[in-house]
């Protein structure tokens, strides 16, 4: 917890992934702005979740989606393998992004941006969570259960 404070305090914000045990390869991201949030986080997701934190600031497009928005992100995507798109709005009680998409670039990115035309988002291509640790992404499954993700 301290090591994500300190980034936290550094940047601003860590991108967390949250991968579910036993969970058909199903995910949550948040955006945590505070040592609390982090903190609370971990305490909501279930025993088993993989808890993967970025350091360096990701997911640098920011702002509300209006046509404007849609353009840029449309011709920045053309350079990612893969996108990730979370709307800054979280779900009730959590600081879990209400709406996630993680694809590659193409008509369903175009479809999501609509769908959230209006809302406050945060795009980028996405970070490789598959990777072992390193400098700038610590990850640990909380209560220290391994199994399929």
């Amino acid at each position: 917890m301290d090591r994500v404070s300190g980034w936290i305090e550094k940047s601003g914000e860590v991108l967390v992934v949250l991968r579910y045990l036993r969970a058909a390869g199903a995910k949550d991201f948040a955006l945590c702005r505070t040592s609390e949030d982090f903190e609370s986080l971990v305490r909501f997701v279930a025993i088993g979740t993989d808890i993967e934190v970025f350091r360096d600031p990701q997911l640098p497009l920011r702002g509300i989606v209006d046509g404007a928005f849609i353009a840029t992100a449309t011709s920045e995507s053309t350079k990612w393998q893969e996108h990730l798109l979370l709307s800054v709005e979280t779900r009730p009680d959590s600081v879990i992004s209400r709406f996630s998409d993680l694809d590659c670039p193409g008509p369903e990115l175009l479809k999501s941006l609509e769908q959230l035309r209006g809302q406050r988002v945060a795009l980028g291509e996405c970070p490789d969570f598959n990777l072992e640790d390193h400098e700038g992404l610590i990850s640990a499954s909380k209560g220290g259960i391994d199994g399929p993700r």
